[in-house]
This record gives structure tokens, sequence and C-alpha cells, in this order.
């Protein structure tokens, strides 16, 4: 598991989401946040942050291809709990 940062802004957004990422945004109460994952065999990576500042992002590898899919469905599940909204 590692994490780094990177700059982020409006148009770091929208490469994610013509790359293989789903890519969540939460405007709701001022906030400006963005999360989106992508997947890819038995990995996942996760990059986070408010737009204008320095990304995250963490890939985490799992053993078996249900354990992935289970990590997908809570993570998304929190972030649209959270109000974050699907590109």
């Amino acid at each position: 598991m590692a994490t780094k940062d990177i700059a982020v802004d409006e148009k770091a957004i929208l490469l994610l989401m013509n790359s293989s990422f789903d890519v969540y945004v939460n405007t709701e109460d001022g906030h400006y946040k963005f999360w989106a994952i992508s997947t890819k065999d038995f990995e996942a990576t996760c990059r986070w942050g408010k737009i204008g500042t320095k990304m995250q992002e963490l890939v985490k590898n799992f053993s078996s291809k249900w354990t992935l899919d289970e990590f997908v469905r809570t993570k998304v599940n929190e972030k649209i709990n959270k109000g974050y909204k699907k590109l």
C-alpha cells in the first residue's frame, strides 16, 4: 500500500474521467472534493482530494477478485452516503 501527492485541478478531474477511473464529486455544504477508483487484476487505485490542492493516491492489492469487488462496493457506498455523486 503506497500513497503519494499529485497536484489536481478541474483539468485533472477531466483526465481521470477519460481514463479507467470512476469519478465521484461532493459539492454539498461548500465542499469541492473528489474521489476516484480504478481496478485492474487484483489491484485497486484510489485517488482523492479537494479540487485545487494536492491529490492523494492509494494503491491496494487483494488476494482475490471477490475481496477486490467487496472493497470497491463498500467504498463506493460510503462515498454515496457522504453525498458524493458519480460523474
